[in-house]
């Protein structure tokens, strides 16, 4: 009895070392028969570009082919499609060598991989009328590769995301199109918004000391430098967001038949000569666009003059132009000119007038150095310089809080006249109007309210050099 007790474990430890031993064994087979599929590179399509005379693929719903004669490629939907000759060479020559990171064969159900009905099918015929054909499935979220299926019924591979993701592509993706102009804000003279209810107009203007004026349908304006130089400079990041059209016939169902605006730009145009010296040669460019309707995502439809194109840009990137206002970018300053460019500051206050005029003499000094002087004169006698230019500091300084069409009620506290050299004038008439504001008169014709507490300030600068 001993005997047979001792057996039976005995024989139980023997069987399961045999058992232990042969999964032992299939675990080290099918390691090696996944590292021997993982090791041997598996090519799915060999196909130079150069070689490639024809080829197709799927988007939206429509599939799309090309084909090349005479080495010149042209869309079988529109033989005057203007295909960028570049663009697809560099697609197709993503063929050259397609490896799979890894082969599953034996593979009965497509779906699982997403190939039952593929995202996109490929399709490429070489010069011998071989026809290669790939299709394209999920996305392994784990690894980054895509499955896709070749010629094989049941084989199934990874490759990398290079050729699914270059083939996620519209018809216009392949097109040869006009890009935006490229425009330097730094040259721009002109620029112009228009539509049927609203008119904005800024341009570079040697009559105005902020070197821009500002104009809608009815008025024109000094122009803040400072903001329309913002404005201006957002034209450098206008782009196209997307072709979607070469030669477009109906207008209309862009609402580009009767646009709700026009922006123009009037630029000057430099182009460097290939000359030793690198001279540089300017032309001056005028660039209309059309705005019409906007598309599902808010883009704006937008065609240039002379252009059948129709393009797509970003509303973030059009609407400060659009929805530009002369008085959102007029002058803040009520009293522009500079002192250099002042000939003379007539002050009236408590019934007197001031008249200003500085004075400037250039000299020679012992070395023969020229030096410059300036001295003021009010009403005909010296007057101290200093306490003239912290005064005229102030007063050019003064700035609008905001326009209003409010003419002033009550009598002026006092007012100021600037006469240019170039024989321009502005005058500027400060009125009581409530506990926080006094209304400015600019020439009688345009009105401002401007804070209390500086206008208070500029009155004590008033009263200094009134004494």
């Amino acid at each position: 009895m001993k005997k047979s007790r001792i057996l039976i474990p005995a024989v139980v430890l023997v069987l399961c070392i045999g058992v232990w031993m042969g999964l032992r064994s299939y675990n080290r087979s099918t390691e090696q028969k996944t590292e021997e599929q993982e090791e041997k590179a598996q090519t799915v399509l060999s196909v130079p570009a150069e070689d490639i005379q024809s080829f197709s693929f799927m988007s939206g719903g429509n599939t799309y082919e090309f084909v090349k004669k005479e080495d010149v490629w042209s869309y079988t939907g529109d033989k005057n499609f203007p295909v960028d000759e570049d663009q697809v060479e560099e697609l197709l020559s993503s063929f050259e060598q397609v490896e799979a990171a890894r082969v599953l064969q034996d593979v009965t159900d497509l779906s699982e991989y997403g190939l039952s009905e593929p995202s996109n099918v490929i399709t490429l015929k070489d010069q011998e009328g071989t026809v290669y054909t790939l299709s394209i499935g999920n996305l392994n979220s784990s690894t980054g590769d895509y499955y896709v299926s070749a010629e094989e019924e049941h084989t199934v591979y990874t490759i990398d995301s290079t050729i699914p993701l270059n083939f996620q592509i519209g018809l216009y993706d392949l097109a040869r199109t006009e890009d935006f102009p490229s425009i330097d804000s730094s040259e721009v003279t002109v620029l112009k918004v228009y539509g049927k209810e609203s008119e904005f107009s800024a341009f570079l203007d040697e009559g105005s000391s902020t070197a821009w004026s500002v104009a809608d349908a009815r008025n024109q304006y000094e122009g803040d430098e400072e903001s329309l130089t913002a404005l201006v400079d957002g034209l450098g990041s206008l782009r196209y967001d997307s072709c979607l059209e070469y030669d477009c016939q109906n207008m209309e169902a862009y609402g580009l038949d009767d646009p709700s605006f026009y922006l123009m730009v009037e630029y000057t145009e430099i182009s460097s000569n290939s000359s030793e010296e690198e001279e540089e040669d300017s032309a001056q460019r005028q660039v209309l666009f059309a705005v019409g309707a906007r598309d599902e995502d808010g883009r704006y439809f937008v065609s240039r003059e002379g252009s059948g194109e129709v393009h797509t840009i970003s509303a973030s990137s059009l609407e400060p132009f659009l929805s530009a206002e002369a008085d959102t970018y007029r002058s803040l300053l009520l009293s522009y000119a500079t002192m250099a460019e002042v000939a003379e500051v007539t002050l009236n206050y408590q019934g007197k007038a001031y008249t200003f005029i500085q004075t400037e003499r250039t000299e020679e000094n012992e070395e023969g150095q020229e030096t410059t002087s300036y001295s003021c004169i009010r009403n005909g006698a010296d007057f101290d310089m200093d306490t003239y230019q912290s005064f005229f500091k102030i007063a050019r300084g003064m700035k609008a809080q905001s326009y209003t069409q409010e003419a002033p009620t009550e009598e002026e506290s006092f007012s100021l006249i600037f006469e240019r050299k170039n024989g321009t004038v502005r005058t500027v008439s400060y009125h009581p109007y409530d506990d926080n504001f006094y209304l400015a008169a600019v020439d009688d014709s345009q009105y401002a309210l401007v804070n209390k507490m500086d206008v208070n300030t500029l009155e004590e600068y008033v009263i200094t050099v009134t004494r």
